[in-house]
């Protein structure tokens, strides 16, 4: 992982790389609705510890399991979504 130190100089939007890890691969199991349902929870638990959580990969499947993290923790909740 790297290591930012927040700076005074820089704009806000840089110290969010010191809210941001990577967590890894959410195994799935080829039921769509529980990948959706376990990719929620890492999402809200990784909200709950402060981060700024970033979803890479797959469809609109894990634009949606991104939501259900926020929706839970009653987030309000925006979305980009960018496909190729």
């Amino acid at each position: 992982p790297y290591l930012v130190t927040p700076d005074a100089r820089l704009p806000d939007h840089v110290t969010v790389l010191t809210r941001t890890r990577d967590l890894g691969n959410v195994a799935t199991t080829g039921d769509l609705e529980r990948d959706q349902e376990a990719l929620a929870e890492v999402v809200a638990e990784a909200l709950a510890d402060g981060a700024f959580v970033i979803v890479l990969g797959g469809g609109h499947e894990t634009g949606y399991a991104h939501f259900l993290g926020h929706a839970r923790r009653g987030d309000a909740v925006e979305i980009l979504n960018v496909d190729a």
